[in-house]
């Protein structure tokens, strides 16, 4: 496995969130290094092809946080959102190494339906950061969920930001392990706090 790249793990379901999540839950547990597409199927404007002319946004972006990702657009196409793409590709920048190389941990179980709440963390424990994403899809009907984090030394403090929405804050490794975070997003909606040991 560390001498093949899966460009392609499947031919279906590359803007269908749900289903390209699940498959990257078991990739990411067997085979971290493989590229996925940051498309939306069911976000496409009226007039546009569904299949050949994609609809990019933040959460497709959130939803295709490979080690390795395609844009998937035409730069010469004016209609796209290229200021947001350049957002969306900086914060993954950030994420592919912590992808690539930290430990996974999928802190709630699968659900391959588009009503319930995708969360994960990946953690390099020898460099004391990593980062928590949390995805909520499009009829999932819980505006909110608290999650508490792995791998997490209980008496360090952490500074935790949102690149995003450039918020940052500090917070206790004990309260981390054991409070958690809560995230409160829209119904397809998403968003991503990196971490740091600081003391």
């Amino acid at each position: 496995m560390r001498r093949s790249v899966p460009l392609h793990y499947t031919d279906y379901g590359y803007g269908l969130h749900e289903v390209k999540l699940a498959f990257q839950d078991t990739l990411f547990r067997w085979i971290p290094y493989f590229k996925d597409f940051a498309l939306s199927w069911d976000n496409i404007p009226d007039g546009r092809d569904w299949q050949f002319e994609f609809a990019n946004d933040a959460f497709a972006y959130h939803c295709a946080l490979a080690a390795m990702l395609f844009v998937a657009l035409d730069i010469r196409d004016e209609r796209h959102d290229h200021h947001q793409t350049r957002q969306m590709v900086s914060l993954w920048r950030r994420a592919a190494d912590l992808v690539l190389r930290g430990d996974y941990y999928p802190l709630l179980p699968g659900d391959r339906s588009v009503r319930g709440w995708v969360l994960r963390q990946f953690d390099l424990p020898e460099e004391g950061r990593g980062f928590v994403q949390a995805i909520r899809h499009r009829d999932c009907p819980e505006p909110e969920k608290t999650i508490a984090l792995r791998t997490i030394a209980p008496d360090a403090q952490y500074r935790l930001d949102d690149p995003e929405t450039r918020r940052s804050f500090q917070i206790s490794g004990e309260d981390l392990l054991h409070l958690g975070i809560t995230f409160s997003l829209p119904p397809r909606g998403a968003a991503i706090w990196f971490y740091e040991r600081v003391e």
